[in-house]
């Protein structure tokens, strides 16, 4: 685009103070890498926790559907990736792996009572759902607002604020037939 410019006026002398292009290409993809990272700690975490590959990926499968779909809100309210946003994106994932890591331990812990995994999915489901709406919704209450303040905050601020937010709005579904079978 700037040859084209360059081109189309001679007359001119165009001349480049600065480039900032590589930082902010440095920093975005570093905010990347850091977004894989906390996916692949979460990983970890989960897999300490449950002591259980297969239940770990049970729990951790929802991921790439929360991203994608963040990323269409983000999309649709034009948002970029960038820094904020995706530090946003990697806080979401902290967070709807903790829901996750619930609804999954109070499955186990109905099988354990002897129930299939089918029917202690649908009970240990139902037992939760309202604490972990709770949460959603305490997610969304915290990070609009910061998504509004006036002047040059709320610009700064506007893609975090509204970044976490769709996050557990879109978070798969939990029902009986999540994968509960041990």
């Amino acid at each position: 685009a700037l040859d084209e410019v360059i081109a189309a006026n001679p007359e001119f002398e165009i001349v480049i103070v600065d480039d900032e292009s590589d930082v902010v290409l440095r920093a975005t993809n570093g905010a990347l890498e850091d977004l894989l990272w906390a996916t692949a700690l979460a990983f970890l975490v989960v897999l300490l926790f449950f002591r259980n590959v297969r239940n770990t990926i049970i729990t951790i499968i929802g991921l790439p559907v929360i991203i994608v779909s963040t990323l269409f809100f983000m999309n649709l309210f034009g948002i970029s990736i960038n820094q904020l946003s995706l530090l946003a994106l990697a806080l979401a994932v902290g967070f709807l792996i903790d829901d996750a890591i619930v609804v999954r331990e109070n499955i186990m812990r109905w099988i354990g009572r002897g129930y299939t995994p089918h029917e202690a999915s649908s009970q240990a489901t139902a037992e939760v759902a309202l604490p972990v709406l709770a949460t959603s919704a305490t997610i969304l209450a915290v990070f609009l607002p910061v998504a509004y303040p006036e002047g040059f905050i709320g610009k700064l601020f506007r893609d975090f604020g509204l970044t976490a937010p769709p996050s557990p709005s879109s978070s798969p579904p939990r029902g009986p037939d999540n994968g509960a079978h041990a």
